[in-house]
């Protein structure tokens, strides 16, 4: 019976495009607009209120955007395949199994988990999705295999310690990587 089993999830090629650059976009149109507007010395009044109009609400989509992704999810386009299975003679990649003797190496990045907030992030949702963590697998024939793997609480990589002390003794994950998992210093 496996000790650990995270979903994984398998980013979509083609990234999103998030709406502040549309209305960042629509903004600098408008702003060309009126700029050139103030260029021309003859101008219909007419025209002049409508551009004034469209370059004055065209901050309007720009700041409801950034007000509404401070509570929206930052869903990333992919899908889920397969589960990330933890054992003590094996790892599992959805079909693919990776025996431990085969493994150089292993490391972990688990930061990421359901309903983080992220601070420092401008452009697009604040809150994440916890499909942003990775497992990174070199295996001694020199081959290299990357992994999303979906967290729904914080560090919950945290609940298989034993294994990952197990994998340490193994030198097969290191000391400094093992010691940001369980201290939760990512």
């Amino acid at each position: 019976m496996p000790l650990t089993d995270f979903p994984i999830f398998q980013p979509a090629k083609r990234k999103k495009i998030y709406l502040e650059f549309y209305s960042l976009l629509f903004l600098i149109i408008a702003s060309i607009a009126f700029i050139w507007m103030h260029s021309v010395t003859e101008i219909n009044v007419f025209v002049f209120w409508i551009i004034t109009l469209i370059f004055i609400l065209s901050f309007v989509p720009l700041i409801v955007t950034l007000i509404l992704n401070h509570y929206k999810i930052d869903f990333k386009r992919g899908k889920f395949k397969g589960n990330l299975i933890l054992g003590k003679n094996e790892i599992r990649i959805a079909e693919q199994i990776i025996l431990l003797k085969d493994i150089e190496s292993i490391h972990f990045i688990n930061d990421d988990f359901f309903i983080r907030y992220e601070r420092n992030k401008w452009i697009g949702p604040k809150i994440s999705s916890g499909v942003g963590n990775i497992c990174t697998i070199k295996l001694k024939e020199g081959k290299t295999i990357f992994v999303n793997f979906y967290q729904s609480h914080d560090n919950e990589l945290v609940k298989a310690e034993i294994l990952l002390q197990y994998y340490n003794n193994r030198n097969i994950l290191s000391t400094d990587n093992l010691k940001r998992i369980l201290e939760g210093e990512n």
